[in-house]
């Protein structure tokens, strides 16, 4: 079977840390794709954590970063099907939601929020994977 998968990197996004894609547009039936993107923590276009010591100011950062890659896909926030949001102390639930409210649609995604012991670097507090249903590629 051949792929015809897409590597989607917004240009104002740092280059993954590791041997991954930031996000892949996948081809599901004519006119319409899944777009898979990798686990987002809140980091400036050169790399650096933002918002340290803040989930909320983290998650709004990841959201942003999340946006950004939907607009380079031809999609937007409304896109989104499925959620996954990683948190390392369930003390910021609260917020880490209520940013997560504000920033999706009237028919939100799913949704599902994992406590996790740490990320790569001690700074990040949150991290978001997500899954977005598209219509024909830009």
């Amino acid at each position: 079977m051949t792929s015809s998968r897409t590597v989607v990197q917004p240009a104002s996004h740092p280059d993954p840390a590791g041997n991954y894609s930031t996000a892949i547009r996948a081809p599901l039936t004519a006119g319409t794709s899944l777009l898979f993107i990798s686990g987002q923590v809140a980091k400036a276009p050169d790399g650096t954590p933002t918002a340290i010591g803040d989930a909320g100011g983290q998650t709004a950062r990841i959201f942003d970063l999340i946006e950004e890659i939907l607009d380079e896909a031809g999609g937007s926030i409304d896109d989104l099907v499925a959620l996954t949001i990683y948190i390392v102390d369930m003390a910021d639930f609260s917020a880490v939601t209520t940013v997560r409210n504000k920033r999706l649609g009237a028919s939100p995604p799913t949704s599902a929020i994992i406590q996790v012991s740490g990320f790569a670097r001690r700074e990040f507090l949150v991290e978001i994977t997500a899954t977005a249903l598209l219509g024909e590629a830009p």
